[in-house]
């Protein structure tokens, strides 16, 4: 039996005997970050074996890992509520900025202004923001509260989902152009807003993937 399956097998008892619900998973998830982080240090030019040796030679003991698991079935993530209510925060700032922008709030206008004229570099900035998010979680807590991040971060982003079908069906009305008529000449600009709203989930995500990576 190689390292990799005594750490394993030895994780699989110590979530046992703490009654972990989900043990199968979370030994899927370890298996599978065993694999890539191999697979990281061997394009890095180290041997398999070796690679095999380190990956498992930082691995947390699988004690601490049950225990930390135990832990997080009566406990809510901070951090991940702190992204779940923040996000909300932003949302609901960006609609009375809009409201008022639309109501000719005097003070608005230029706040407004340069906003149009930032356009790319917000929504790029927000964007790499979500990527950043998963990152330094799965850097500093690894698969701690993993499915539990998820979940607040799936209820995080749902705020932009809706905002953005109201604005899609607001073209078949009317009133997308009358309140954001910049819009107008920068089709690029929204189909890139699409596709990056529809893609803050998995690049959480995927920053939390490569996070989890580097922090062991």
């Amino acid at each position: 039996m190689n390292k990799k399956a005594q750490y394993l097998q030895s994780l699989r008892s110590s979530l046992l005997e703490k009654n972990i619900a989900e043990t199968d998973n979370i030994l899927l998830e370890y298996e599978s970050h065993i694999q890539d982080k191999v697979y990281q240090l061997m394009i890095c030019g180290i041997d398999e074996k070796l690679a095999l040796e380190q990956t498992i030679d930082e691995m947390p003991p699988t004690q601490e890992v049950a225990v930390l698991y135990s832990q997080e079935q009566y406990s809510i993530s901070i951090p991940s509520f702190i992204l779940l209510l923040v996000n909300v925060c932003i949302v609901i700032v960006g609609i009375f900025i809009t409201i008022s922008h639309i109501s000719n709030f005097h003070n608005i206008h230029y706040l407004w202004k340069f906003m149009e004229e930032s356009k790319w570099v917000l929504l790029i900035s927000y964007s790499l923001i979500w990527l950043v998010i998963g990152y330094l979680y799965g850097y500093r807590n690894g698969f701690y509260q993993k499915s539990r991040f998820y979940q607040y971060t799936c209820l995080a982003v749902l705020p932009n989902y809706i905002f953005m079908v109201f604005i899609l069906i607001g073209f078949q009305y009317g009133w997308t152009l009358r309140w954001f008529d910049f819009l107008d000449d920068s089709i690029n600009f929204l189909v890139l807003c699409v596709i990056l709203t529809l893609g803050y989930y998995p690049m959480t995500q995927l920053g939390h993937r490569i996070g989890v990576l580097r922090g062991i």
